[in-house]
């Protein structure tokens, strides 16, 4: 059950940290337009900068979880006398 709940985290996680960048650039971009009067296309930039953001986060996950898939997998095995 608990496995169940940290995956769950842990995707919920993702999902928001995939997510937020997006709309905290093209949010920015669209006060920068109405309030200083930005061009239309500074959206374009924002909108590829939160990508990118994104994409770098989404690495960053990809690359903890394999260095835990291998933590896990380096683990010595129990031996068959070796009582928890």
């Amino acid at each position: 059950m608990m496995e169940l709940v940290r995956g769950l985290a842990w995707f919920t996680q993702l999902g928001i940290s995939l997510v937020v960048p997006v709309l905290l650039f093209v949010g920015g971009a669209a006060w920068l337009q109405q309030r200083f009067g930005a061009p239309g296309w500074i959206m374009i930039p924002a909108f590829v900068l939160g990508l990118g953001t994104a994409g770098a986060t989404a690495r960053k996950f990809y690359r903890d979880a394999c260095r835990k898939a291998d933590r896990s997998a380096r683990k010595a095995p129990q031996s068959f006398n070796r009582h928890l």
